[in-house]
Order: structure tokens, then C-alpha cells, then sequence
């Protein structure tokens, strides 16, 4: 049995993808043993090295929380959103900091106030940093290395950068998806949410990413959509194993399959990528010629030689791919099944799309999708309900001397802090009657703002995106996944009717510490409208 095939048997809903192990099987029995036993130890090694006495802990009893959901595996992953809820109203609300043990990162964190999102709003990577968190945290040995300035270059100035251009893509690529995947049924067609959503993201993710001609390499492509399903599978598995010294290592023999199969991406990749830096040495490339796409986006940027190879262009655009396609169809499920299941909204989101598209007869532009208020609003309260991909935000690592959280207190340095993001989603105080989906919510707030005058901070705050984290070291591929579900839901309904299927409840996603993982067993319906 694979870890993957493990995963599916113990939580069905996730629907994790099989990572394929009958060449392996000593190591995957090896690897399972560890996991039993290391989660068996790790129940006694929570210590936290930078422990500040002044700050409370929230703890999360295991046998307790099993009893309280009702389900026996919440003995070894227990939840974490009821205790960061517990937390969030005994000292958050009254502006104190709290401590909680985070599993899926065997590390502690410092959860702060709402209060301190402004202090680090600005603040430099040298004071605090969300790279090293995804170093740290998210990394896990990967072979396509750690996340670097490369990495955060293409996706934030470039990738945002480009988005008026990149629209276009995102149009054409997403018809050509739906047409290729869902059709034109007369008839309700049963599919399965999970698979709906990956395919409808990859397809312009990968055109953004890596250029037109590997977006229609069929064999790249499922080469890169199984690595990373693979990785991400087995990195899931891995966060809650505490290994101390023998991370590393074990780290090493469980990334040996991926490294083998990494060539199958990285081998054509590197090809187009040495292609294209032969083609602008020799001066047989004009402006007006140059590829449209991650790839070139990385080849013009003013870094070292060293950054600049095929091969560390290659890898770090995989991690890219990751966020591009990976995360925006995690999230994109979780739009899906929300939108499905309040079909009472979507003629009212369609009329508003026609109309933006109309305007301008420019199709999907920046212009015309910044229009879209209401399509917009259904998005960002599905991103209230679910948080996004997890219950925290505004994650850093402090790498100064320690950050102050008030005159009294100061959290050392190597500490990760972060934010209550989805309690602070879910309080009534903030956003009335917050367990109802009300997809025009955020319009109601917005025109409130409008008519309010100067804005406060709680407005600032219910208004802003606080799923991708908060000021300058944000998510750095927001600005592109908003957009990118903007088009693919507002395709979608114009050319479809949507329901969910017969004898479907819709669960959104399960609380895995401090992933929020996307249901995939869900099925919708879906009909062309005539």
C-alpha cells in the first residue's frame, strides 16, 4: 500500500492521488512504520525551544478532540480549527497573543492579534519572513529545490505584472479546456469536482507557465501534473512526522522516486530553455518574438549566471507550477461546490458578466473583469468560508533579534508567528450571521465603504483577501489566481448550467492541521445552456 493509497483509505473524502509503489515496497513498509511511530512519539516531544512564559498555550488534547468529532483518526491528527477558535475568543479578541502546537509543521506558533497585521504589513524580509516559512514548513526536501528570489520574481512582478496580457490566455486556454473536458451535454453530465477543477486550471496554468508548445506536450504535461499530485501527496503525509535528526535522510529516500521521475519534466523543459538562451545569444529573436511566458520572464531577469542555468530555471519553475495549478485548483473545488450549491445566484453573475464583456467587446480584460463586482464578491466570500487553503495567514519567521508584539512582550528570533485568519472570517462581530453563504456580501460592504467616508481598520480588514496573507510579502501569485478563477467560474456558467449531483452534501473541506484540504469526492452536474 502506498502512502497515497493509506491516505484515501483513512480520510475517503480526500481522494489523495496514488502514488504508484510496487517497485518500492520495502519502502513504502519502511516509511510506514516510521509514520506510526513517529506521530506515536511526537504525542511527547512538542517542546517549543523559544518558549515565552508571558504568552498562554492553547492546547489540543488528542484522545478528546477523537471523542468530540466522533472519529477515531483524530487521535493521531487532531483538529486544529475549534482550538485556534478557543484561542482566538479567550485572547485574541482582547488583544493577547496565544501559543498553540501546529502538527502539520512540529513546530509552535505565536498567534497574534488583528491589531498586529499593520505592524507587519511593511515589514522587510530581514525583520520577518514568509519565504523562510516555505522553506521551512512547505519545502520538505523537494528535488526542485527551495523557494528563492527567482521564484518570487516571476510570480509577483512578472506574473502580476503581465496579468492585462495574460488575460487573453486565460480566456482562450480556459474554452479550449471546458470544450475538451466537460463538452456541450444536452443532457446533466455527472463529473467529479476535484478532477473538473485540476484540469480547468492546468490548462492556462501551464500555457503562463511554460510556454505553448509544452502546454500542448501532452506527456510533459501529465509528466508535471503527477509530480507534483505526487509530491504533494506525500509531502501531506510527511508534515506530521517528527524524525529529528533522521529528517533528512528519510526526506532523501522518500523524494527517490520523485528524482527519478523528474527528467520526464525537466528533460523537455530544459530543451526549450536552452533553445531559447541559444536563440538570444546568436540574435535571432526580435522583440516582437519573444515567447510570451514564465519561461522567457525568468531568462530576461537581472540575476547572477548561476541563477540563469536550464536546469535552476527548470526546477524553480516547477515550484512555480505548483501554485499556478496545484493550489488555484484546490481552491478552485471549493468555488465550485460553493457556487453549486446556491444556484439562485448565478443568473444575477451572469447577467453582470455579459454586460462587462459587452462594454468594451474586448473580451476578458482587466478592465472588464474589475467590473465584475458580483462574480468577484462570490469568490471572496468563498474565500471567507474556507480560508483559502488554510486556517492561518500573515505566516513569518522572525529574523531579526524579536519582534514585539507589545511593550511587555517580544517573541524571539526563529519564532513563527501568524494570524487567526479564519476566526476572524467567522466572527459575527465582523461579518454578521457568518455561517450563511451570502454570495453578494462583499458588494454590501464595499458600497458601505463608499458611503462611509474615511475608512477605518476593521473595513480595511473585512474587505481585504486575507486567505493569501497580508501586505507586501502576500501570496505573490494572488493577484494571478483571483483573476484566473474570475475567468474559469465566469466561463463556466455563461456556457453551463451547474448543480450538484443527487444525494451530495456539500462539504467543503477537512480541517488536516493546518491545511484545509479540499472534499474531492464530491460530483457536480453540469448542462450547456441552450
Amino acid at each position: 500500500m502506498s502512502i497515497s493509497n493509506m491516505t484515501s483509505t483513512v480520510w475517503p473524502d480526500l481522494q489523495v492521488p496514488v502514488v504508484e509503489s510496487n517497485h518500492i515496497p520495502i519502502l513504502t513498509v519502511a516509511l510506514l512504520t516510521v509514520i506510526v511511530g513517529a506521530v506515536y512519539i511526537n504525542v511527547l516531544s512538542a517542546q517549543d525551544p523559544y518558549k515565552v512564559s508571558s504568552i498562554p498555550t492553547v492546547k489540543r488534547p488528542r484522545l478528546l478532540d477523537a471523542y468530540r468529532s466522533g472519529v477515531w483518526w483524530r487521535i493521531f491528527v487532531p483538529r486544529l480549527v475549534p482550538y485556534i477558535e478557543e484561542g482566538y475568543h479567550k485572547y485574541s479578541k482582547h488583544d493577547q497573543p496565544f501559543r498553540i502546537w501546529i502538527g502539520g509543521f512540529q513546530d509552535y506558533a505565536y498567534i497574534l492579534p488583528e491589531r498586529n497585521l499593520e505592524k507587519i504589513k511593511n515589514m522587510p524580509e530581514s525583520e520577518a519572513s514568509f519565504p523562510a516559512v516555505a522553506n521551512r514548513y512547505f519545502h520538505m526536501g523537494l528535488p526542485t529545490g527551495e523557494v528563492n528570489n527567482l521564484v518570487v520574481q516571476v510570480a509577483s512582478k512578472l506574473l502580476n505584472g503581465k496579468l492585462a496580457t495574460i488575460k487573453t490566455l486565460m480566456q482562450g486556454e480556459t474554452q479550449k479546456a471546458l470544450a475538451r473536458d466537460i463538452g456541450s451535454p444536452t443532457q446533466w453530465k455527472k463529473m467529479n469536482v476535484w478532477e473538473v477543477a485540476k484540469k480547468t486550471a492546468e490548462a492556462p496554468g501551464t500555457r503562463v507557465v511554460f510556454g505553448e508548445a509544452l502546454a500542448n506536450n501532452e506527456k510533459f504535461v501529465k509528466g508535471l501534473s503527477e509530480y507534483v499530485a505526487n509530491v504533494t501527496a506525500y509531502g501531506f503525509a510527511l508534515r506530521y512526522i517528527s524524525i529529528g535528526p533522521l529528517r533528512d535522510f528519510i526526506l532523501y529516500l522518500v523524494h527517490w522516486r520523485h528524482r527519478r521521475s523528474l527528467p520526464t519534466v525537466l528533460t523537455p523543459l530544459n530543451n526549450v530553455i536552452m533553445e531559447r538562451k541559444r536563440m538570444q545569444s546568436t540574435r535571432h529573436v526580435s522583440e516582437d518574438d519573444e515567447s510570451f511566458d514564465c519561461i522567457q520572464w525568468a531568462l530576461d531577469q537581472a540575476l547572477p549566471e548561476e541563477s540563469k542555468t536550464a536546469e535552476a530555471i527548470a526546477r524553480r519553475l516547477v515550484v512555480i507550477s505548483i501554485g499556478t495549478i496545484e493550489t488555484v485548483a484546490g481552491t478552485l473545488a471549493k468555488l465550485l461546490i460553493q457556487l453549486a450549491s446556491h444556484p439562485e445566484c448565478h443568473e444575477e453573475i451572469r447577467a453582470e458578466v455579459r454586460e462587462c464583456l459587452a462594454e468594451d467587446n474586448e473580451g476578458w480584460t482587466l478592465k472588464a473583469t474589475g467590473r465584475m463586482k458580483k462574480l468577484e464578491s462570490v469568490i471572496q466570500e468563498s474565500f471567507r468560508m474556507s480560508a483559502g487553503a488554510i486556517s492561518m495567514s500573515g505566516f513569518r519567521v522572525v529574523t531579526s533579534s524579536g519582534f514585539r508584539v507589545d511593550d511587555n512582550t517580544v517573541i524571539p528570533k526563529d519564532s513563527l508567528i501568524a494570524f487567526p485568519t479564519r476566526s476572524i472570517l467567522y466572527d459575527p462581530d465582523v461579518f454578521p450571521d457568518p455561517e450563511n453563504f451570502d454570495p453578494f456580501r462583499f458588494c454590501k460592504i464595499k458600497e458601505d465603504e463608499k458611503n462611509a467616508g474615511p475608512r477605518s481598520n476593521r473595513r480595511d480588514i473585512r474587505a481585504s483577501w486575507l486567505a493569501f496573507g497580508y501586505g507586501r510579502q502576500s501570496c505573490p501569485g494572488r493577484f494571478y489566481a483571483i483573476n484566473a478563477m474570475k475567468t474559469i467560474l465566469g466561463e463556466m456558467l455563461l456556457k453551463y448550467d451547474i448543480r450538484l449531483a443527487a444525494n451530495q452534501t456539500p462539504r467543503i473541506d477537512v480541517d488536516l492541521d493546518p491545511i484545509l484540504v479540499p472534499v474531492r469526492s464530491i460530483d457536480l452536474e453540469f448542462r450547456v445552456r441552450a
